[in-house]
């Protein structure tokens, strides 16, 4: 297994730069090496307090999230984790052995557009092409 590149703590309703910054620092390696970008970005570990996993977050209650599978870059994280089913949109916390989860993303070059689907109970909305970059979940776990 990869360890992840950066590691970052979540924070409700900020997007997550260290995205952005981490697309913008892989394309220039991408363009020294000649290369073509890849749908293989470089991967962030995201460290989310365990309070902040409830449907009662506002991100998740506002449905900050765009697209499926592949997100936009503002999508809110603890929506996208609820939509692809990592965790459950309930309004309590995690049990009190748990302390975060870990998510790990991968960075992805922004798409075409990004459709809207409904999973495990959650909207996600469907947007035009982004500017910036996506990001898709590649692995969650709690940590206790």
């Amino acid at each position: 297994q990869n360890k992840s590149d950066v590691s970052y703590v979540y924070k409700i309703g900020e997007c997550m730069r260290e995205l952005v910054k981490l697309w913008t620092e892989y394309e220039h390696s991408q363009i020294e090496k000649a290369c073509e970008s890849s749908q293989n970005g470089p991967t962030l570990e995201i460290r989310i307090p365990a309070e902040h996993v409830t449907a009662t977050n506002r991100q998740v209650r506002g449905g900050q999230l765009w697209g499926t599978d592949v997100y936009t870059v503002d999508s809110d994280l603890v929506a996208v984790l609820m939509h692809t089913g990592y965790c459950r949109p309930t309004a309590s916390p995690p049990p009190s052995s748990a302390l975060e989860l870990r998510a790990t993303v991968r960075v992805l070059p922004p798409q075409e557009c990004y459709i809207s689907t409904l999973r495990n109970n959650v909207r996600s909305r469907a947007w035009g092409s982004a500017i910036g970059c996506s990001y898709r979940v590649e692995r969650c776990c709690i940590v206790k």
